[in-house]
């Protein structure tokens, strides 16, 4: 499966999550709001979901999009945080660029 990061949004002021994005599939499938989460060293990649409140008033919260294979998920998560890795690194490059001007 082509897997592609078409967006990012770099999120730095929340203490768990780190990306937001927009990926395709195969150039056929479109999925936006894909987070990418860290924590404990480990990243985690969380799919869109809803919300919705049940008769209690309790919250509960749905994937949008589910995955039917462990591989797909797997691909997935590399293809993103290739793509976080790969800006943070840009991110510094340039940070360290301003520094020495």
């Amino acid at each position: 499966m082509n897997i592609e990061v078409k967006r990012m949004r770099i999120v730095t002021n929340q203490s768990v999550l780190r990306a937001v994005f927009t990926l395709t599939l195969d150039d056929a499938v479109v999925i936006h709001s894909v987070f990418l989460a860290e924590k404990d060293g480990r990243q985690f990649v969380f799919m869109p979901f809803m919300t919705w409140n049940d008769e209690e008033g309790q919250e509960h919260h749905y994937h949008v999009v589910d995955f039917m294979t462990d591989e797909i998920k797997e691909q997935i998560l590399r293809a993103v945080t290739e793509a976080y890795d790969s800006a943070m690194k840009q991110k510094s490059k340039n940070e360290g660029r301003e520094k020495n001007v």
